[in-house]
């Protein structure tokens, strides 16, 4: 059943469980309501006929010469009783046969044999009977006796051919009509269902064409502010994040390409220079000259290495990484560019700030930023760390040129190099604040640049450590 169930088509489905639960309540309130006005209506009748045999009195009111003896000097005969109340009545002697009747009794004969007489007149049963051209009848009795102490049975008998004649028809009908109503209940609900469909195979077949090569990468959405409109609209978002990736993807390779042809052809050229004339050449320079463009590989390798595994991995919970102590790392960072040509020096507003980041990943950071002012800065680069409310401030100031206004946004991009004399440095490839961007959005922080007058200011906010241990505690 479940694998059936499972094979059904999402319209059909639907259809299903919409119909047969009211199909079954349709059905359930029909025989329901019909089976109780019937019951109901029987109730009626027998309350009507157990009052007509509830005692002699009332009958002998009503005919007070007929109080159930049989004819004087008449053997086996008995005056006929009048139609009381307008129902037939009978009674019948001990062995059930037919003493005596009211007018509309007498051609029927007994109502009941032997034993239903007894079973009526000493355990209530009701009856109904069919009496021919009268119809069906409802009979009850009860025990009386005659004038001579002999036991009697009082029968009162209520036409019910039109009440059951009505219930058989209202339950044929419920019969007949039900399932109509239903196939008519169904058909509404699969067209229904199919409109309300439409949006989704529009949905689906905009896929496939977009599956096929199709030039248009979007989904059609619906005019209806439902929930397949928010969902074509959430496709449509992510078929654009996925053409940007894609199309970043194929800028990064061909950048990348670009990259690793420079280095690689000026190693080629230098080579077969000196292979092709090594009497004249000095292999000492050859080398060097060599070395320079292998370490411009060898960072360009590393960074692309960088880039890879940031958009391999996802971020890490914030319990999952640091503290990262800010001032310990910017002192260690500025160490490795004493031989710098410009001076780097620390400036910690506050020993005790940090981050909510792996301290591997602040290093980089700060590595990248300090490489970029140092490349740049006239005379002095300074690295900052502060304390916000809620963030761990770095910055790295440097003296260098600046950076105008509006290019300092598109500096974060991969393989960005600006046309002015900060691009004109020691073999960047425009990586590093890529790579710096990327690794703060990972813990949720930012970066911006701002001018220092003159130089430039380089600024990052990471989630503060301390922050996240007060909302422990």
């Amino acid at each position: 059943m479940r694998r059936w169930w499972r094979h059904r088509s999402l319209r059909a489905r639907l259809m299903l469980v919409t119909v047969l639960p009211l199909a079954a309540v349709i059905a359930l309130i029909g025989f329901v309501t019909v089976d109780a006005t019937g019951r109901a209506t029987l109730a009626a009748a027998e309350q009507t006929a157990r009052e007509r045999v509830r005692g002699d009195i009332k009958i002998a009111t009503r005919a007070p010469n007929m109080a159930f003896r049989t004819a004087p000097g008449v053997p086996g005969t008995a005056p006929t009783l009048p139609d009381v109340f307008g129902q037939p009545m009978q009674v019948l002697d001990a062995d059930g046969r037919l003493v005596t009747g009211s007018l509309s009794a007498q051609s029927l004969g007994a109502l009941l044999d032997p034993e239903e007489a007894r079973r009526a007149r000493d355990e209530g049963d009701v009856f109904i009977v069919e009496t021919g051209t009268a119809g069906r009848m409802l009979v009850v009795g009860r025990a009386a006796t005659d004038q001579n102490g002999r036991p009697l049975t009082l029968l009162s008998a209520v036409p019910v051919e039109d009440i059951l004649r009505s219930v058989e028809d209202r339950r044929n009908w419920m019969l007949i009509g039900g399932p109509v109503a239903v196939a008519l209940l169904a058909g509404t609900v699969w067209v229904a269902v199919g409109f309300a469909l439409r949006p989704v195979t529009a949905l689906r077949r905009g896929a496939q064409a977009i599956a096929d090569g199709a030039q248009r990468r979007r989904l059609p959405v619906a005019d209806a502010r439902d929930e397949i409109h928010d969902l074509a609209l959430t496709l449509n978002d992510m078929l654009d994040r996925l053409a940007a990736a894609s199309a970043r993807q194929r800028s990064f390779t061909a950048d990348a390409a670009h990259e690793l042809r420079s280095p690689l052809a000026s190693v080629r050229a230098q080579l077969e220079v000196a292979l092709a004339h090594p009497e004249g050449q000095d292999w000492s320079k050859t080398g060097r000259d060599v070395l320079v463009d292998v370490q411009r590989l060898t960072r360009l390798s590393e960074d692309l290495l960088a880039l890879a595994r940031l958009d391999a991995t996802s971020p890490a919970g914030p319990g999952e990484v640091g503290p990262a102590d800010l001032g310990p790392l910017a002192a260690t960072v500025a160490e490795r560019f004493d031989a710098a040509g410009v001076s780097v020096a620390v400036d910690v507003g506050d020993p005790e700030t940090r981050a909510v980041a792996s301290p591997d990943e602040v290093d980089r950071v700060l590595t990248n930023l300090v490489a970029n002012a140092v490349r740049h800065a006239a005379s002095r680069v300074v690295v900052g760390v502060r304390a916000e409310p809620g963030w761990a401030v770095l910055t790295v100031i440097d003296d260098g040129p600046g950076i105008p206004a509006e290019d300092r946004e598109r500096v974060f991009e991969r393989f960005t190099r600006l046309d002015d004399a900060r691009d004109q440095d020691a073999g960047g490839a425009g990586l590093g604040l890529a790579i710096v961007a990327e690794t703060v959005s990972r813990y949720r922080g930012r970066v911006a640049l701002a001018d220092a007058g003159p130089g430039l200011c380089a600024t990052v906010w990471l989630p503060s450590a301390a922050t996240r241990g007060h909302e422990a505690s």
